[in-house]
């Protein structure tokens, strides 16, 4: 007989929890864990290696559960503890830092991700090698976190090179380079370069099928993303080929139920509403945001989601009163589950100013879009896509109440930040710098109007328009009513 607390016994019973949690029987490895852990710091000692290990698989067993606030509460004092008995650079300490960073991830404390990340980035490479495959991950979580942010420039900036040396190191067709290429297709889309995109996707979605199989739950989720993907080209026929069976093949190997099927029904809505087939769009928003209702409840953020779309598709049937007899009360429930300046909240209440907008009600508009952008601001920051929007609408908004002082003082920083933040040629830049020149016009001025007009495309210089316009061909007709579509 050994003994509860002899050395032996304690790693056979840490054996048995490791191999519960690795079945995916995560309640009965906690049941062994947190006894254990209290066992090993009583025997061992708090800071012995083996009990930072042991806290550190806790730790692991409760993120399985989702508990992140427990995870939390075991990480931060193991990554210290870790700093102090193996050192800074000690590749476990790295790993745990790393783990410490993902939980702010989950918890959505982004900067404070970022803020771990970063550093341990530079760290690994320097430590482990550019190329050793802790380095790639980290580098890969960067990524991740920067497209969180809306960072896509920068995340560019690492997933690119990143999917080139997996290809190199890992194989063209390793699962690890088929996700880095999944992501760096997501983050060319948020740049608008859809067709770089589409040229990664393509080709990303026959190597799935080939090496995980066609109905393959990851295979069926680039799928998605190629359809999104022409779907964003203007291309929405082809996007409906690929979505129709892409339900069906969600329904039969998901469930009717699952998120991603959800998730795909959804987006065939969308796709029927940009080839105007909106009562057919309609027919499945309404459905299923019946069966989201009841799948996730009524004030789950998915389901606020699809309420947010539902509300859009009677704004394009010029149902604008139905429109907002769901965005009122969708913002007031925003509101109480997300939070005032939640990105969704505020797109939200964004999209009930737009729907004011196609009622003529431009006072009512104004009153939600100027406390909306000071809020959107101090959400997403001024150079956020989304604050970047509300700026040109609001700007739209103050021109409809011929109020053009105050909305040349919101275009003429928004031109300088779009063309910062997007580039000189991006569409969204483009037509700013339209809406601008002609609300110099407006104001009488002329020449001003004239000078920023050169900076265009020669083919958006001169153009003569309706008399009742500005004379300018917007790029977008609509796109001071661009609405932020969540899926």
């Amino acid at each position: 007989m050994l003994g509860e607390e002899h050395p032996d016994t304690l790693s056979r019973i840490q054996s048995l929890a490791d191999t519960f949690r690795k079945l995916h029987r995560f309640s009965h490895s906690l049941d062994l864990e947190q006894p254990l852990l209290e066992t090993f710091k009583r025997v061992l000692g708090k800071e012995h290696p083996k009990t930072l290990s042991l806290i550190q698989n806790l730790a692991a067993t409760f993120g399985e559960l989702g508990r992140y606030n427990e995870v939390l509460d075991l990480q931060q004092p193991l990554v210290e503890g870790s700093k102090r008995v193996l050192g800074e650079e000690h590749p476990d300490t790295l790993s745990r830092i790393q783990g410490l960073a993902y939980t702010f991830r989950e918890l959505g404390r982004y900067k404070e991700a970022l803020d771990l990340v970063q550093p341990l980035v530079e760290t690994s490479q320097r430590v482990l090698g550019e190329k050793h495959l802790d380095t790639l991950r980290r580098i890969y979580n960067l990524a991740q976190i920067l497209i969180v942010l809306s960072r896509y420039k920068e995340a560019l900036d690492f997933v690119q090179p990143l999917v080139e040396t997996s290809e190199r190191i890992l194989g063209e067709e390793h699962l690890d380079t088929l996700n880095r290429v999944h992501t760096l297709v997501f983050t060319l889309g948020n740049l608008s370069r859809y067709k770089e995109a589409l040229n990664l996707v393509q080709p990303l979605v026959e190597t799935s099928k080939r090496v995980l199989g066609e109905e393959h739950p990851t295979t069926l989720s680039r799928i998605h993303t190629l359809a999104y993907t022409f779907r964003e080209l203007g291309r929405h026929k082809e996007a409906l080929d690929l979505e129709q069976p892409l339900v069906e093949a969600s329904k039969r190997v998901l469930g009717e139920k699952h998120l991603d099927t959800l998730s795909r029904i959804h987006d065939l809505a969308l796709t029927f509403s940009e080839l105007s087939r909106y009562n057919d769009a309609l027919n499945l928003q309404q459905s299923l945001l019946e069966t989201s209702k009841r799948v996730l409840g009524e004030e789950n953020p998915t389901t606020l989601s699809r309420i947010q779309n539902l509300a859009h598709t009677p704004g394009q049937l010029s149902k604008y009163k139905e429109a907002l007899d769901l965005e009122q009360p969708l913002v007031k429930t925003s509101k109480k589950v997300l939070g005032e300046e939640h990105p969704d909240t505020l797109s939200r209440i964004h999209n009930l100013a737009l729907t004011f907008l196609e009622l003529n009600r431009y006072n009512d508009a104004l009153n939600l879009q100027q406390s909306l952008l000071e809020a959107s601001k101090r959400a997403l920051g001024e150079e956020d896509l989304d604050t970047l929007n509300m700026t040109q609408n609001l700007a739209y908004t103050l021109g409809q109440l011929n109020k053009y002082r105050e909305a040349l003082d919101l275009e003429q920083p928004l031109v300088k930040t779009s063309k910062k933040v997007l580039g000189e040629e991006h569409p969204d830049t483009l037509y700013r710098i339209q809406k601008l020149a002609a609300t110099f016009r407006k104001l009488g001025q002329f020449k001003d109007a004239f000078d920023i007009e050169q900076t265009l495309p020669e083919s958006l210089q001169n153009f003569q328009g309706p008399k009742t316009r500005s004379g300018i061909p917007p790029v977008d007709p609509d796109l001071h009513k661009k609405r932020r579509k969540t899926i």
